[in-house]
Order: C-alpha cells, then sequence, then structure tokens
C-alpha cells in the first residue's frame, strides 16, 4: 500500500498524505483530489456492477420432494458446489414426490432432482445425497402422542395419511411390508400432493402418518407432534438423480463438482 501511495504521488507531482508519528493524514492536495475522484471512483463502481449484473447467470433448477428440503445440507451442499463451478447462480426450486420429479429430469424441466431409494429407473444417474430417519406424525392430543417412541405396530388401529403408490412407489412399498411383517394390514388414505395438506388432515384427527424426521421438524402446525420410530429401525436414503442420456450442461457441472469433492460430497 504504501509504494502504491509514492507511486500515485509522483505520477500527480504533489504530496498526498502527511506521515506523523501516529499514522497519516490527508495533505491538502490529498484533500482536493479525494474529493474530485470520488464522483468517478463511485461511477467506476458503478459500472462494474452493472456489468455484473448484465452477465448472464447459470440457473440450477433443483426438484426436491418437500419445500422444507430447500434448506436440507444435501441440497445446500448441491447448490455451493454449482456456485463454487459456475460463480453467479440462481436456483429455482420445485416440489415433486419421485414420480414427478423423474418425469421433470427426463422433459428437462429440472436439472437435477432429490428423491427417496429404492428407485428403478435406467433413464436416471444417481449419487447418494442423503440419509435420514422416518418418524410417526400425529395430532397433539393422540394418545400415541403420550409415548416418547413408537413402534410399528402401534399403528395398526389407526388410518395412515400416506401418498398414492405412483407418487412415492419405493417408500409405499417399504411402509406396506413392515406392516405387514409386524400382523397387520395398513389403513391407506390418500393425501393429494397439496402443500400444507397433510398437517391440516393431521390436525383434523385424519390418522397419523410416517414422513422423515427432516420434514416432520419442519412442520409449524402447532397441533401436530412427531415420535420416532423405532421398531422397525430404519434409514431412509436419500438419491440426487439427473438424466442419463440427456444430462443438462448445468447438471453435468454439478456432478463433476460434487465428484471432485470426494464422498459425501452432497451431504
Amino acid at each position: 500500500m504504501s509504494q502504491q501511495i509514492r507511486r500515485l504521488e509522483r505520477e500527480i507531482g504533489v504530496q498526498l498524505f502527511r506521515r506523523h508519528p501516529k499514522g497519516v493524514a490527508l495533505t491538502e492536495p490529498g484533500i482536493v483530489l479525494e474529493r474530485e475522484a470520488r464522483p468517478a471512483f463511485d461511477a467506476l463502481v458503478s459500472a462494474v456492477r452493472a456489468a455484473r449484473k448484465a452477465q448472464p447467470q447459470a440457473v440450477l433448477r433443483v426438484a426436491v420432494p418437500n419445500a422444507a428440503f430447500a434448506r436440507h445440507p444435501a441440497v445446500l451442499a448441491a447448490i455451493e458446489a454449482a456456485e463454487r463451478t459456475l460463480g453467479g447462480l440462481e436456483v429455482s426450486f420445485v416440489s415433486a414426490l419421485t414420480a414427478e420429479a423423474v418425469l421433470a429430469v427426463r422433459s428437462g424441466r429440472v436439472d437435477v432432482a432429490f428423491v427417496y431409494d429404492p428407485l428403478d429407473d435406467t433413464d436416471m444417474d444417481a449419487m447418494p445425497a442423503f440419509s435420514d430417519a422416518p418418524v410417526v406424525v400425529l395430532p397433539a392430543g393422540h394418545i400415541l402422542a403420550e409415548q416418547d417412541e413408537l413402534s410399528i405396530e402401534a399403528l395398526a388401529p389407526f388410518p395412515i395419511l400416506w401418498w398414492e403408490r405412483d407418487a412415492l412407489p419405493g417408500t409405499h412399498d417399504g411402509l406396506v411390508a413392515a406392516c405387514r411383517r409386524a400382523g397387520f394390514e395398513p389403513r391407506l388414505i390418500d393425501i393429494p400432493d397439496m402443500p400444507g395438506l397433510l398437517g391440516t388432515m393431521l390436525a383434523d384427527g385424519a390418522g397419523v402418518s410416517v414422513i422423515s424426521e427432516f420434514v416432520a421438524k419442519a412442520m409449524t402446525d402447532a397441533d401436530v407432534v412427531w415420535r420416532p420410530l423405532i421398531r422397525p429401525r430404519v434409514i431412509l436414503n436419500g438419491l440426487m438423480i439427473w438424466s442419463r442420456p440427456t444430462p443438462t450442461p448445468v447438471a453435468r457441472t454439478l456432478v463433476g463438482a460434487l465428484v471432485a469433492t470426494g464422498p459425501g460430497g452432497a451431504g
């Protein structure tokens, strides 16, 4: 910095700073230069900002199973990896369960999607993205809410709110199989895929449900509580998927960035 100041003083032929034991102070010529140059400096800063805004930003389009997943550590890690590679980045989220998310990826409406495993689709490439635990969500006044932990057998007498199989085929089949191993056939009530509807149906006493702990923690309805599902012990594994035959340029860049970070790069 001192060398740059001396170089500037030599170039314009005046002393800009007066040095003293406690630091430096502007000389009279320095005060004049600062005052007269300020508008030009501000104009330059404004011009640089305008130029950066004119640069088209890359858009990362992401499908997530629930709006809360926009804040999931795995999703945030993927966005950070893309930003490091692409620079300025605009992120667009679409809430879509597995079947709809696969269609969105296949059609190119989104670059990547986060879905629950298992996924059986040869048109999709995938990498492990996250793990979560299932929990039981139920009305705050429900008799099961008196327990700190629940087993799947405890759900036998109650309707289970769940999405139709086509929406979440892998997790749907896993839930039904767990209930049957526990000795009962679940009474499933379809939940239309609409934001906030599960919380409303639970609060109205329509039944109980089994969802991921991450989503349960994001629910803000005071009339709904959740309890850990301790039996069977299940881990919900999540994937980040993208099109195998026709990955978008942004998807290719994101995947390359995550691979470069090593195992677990997406969370």
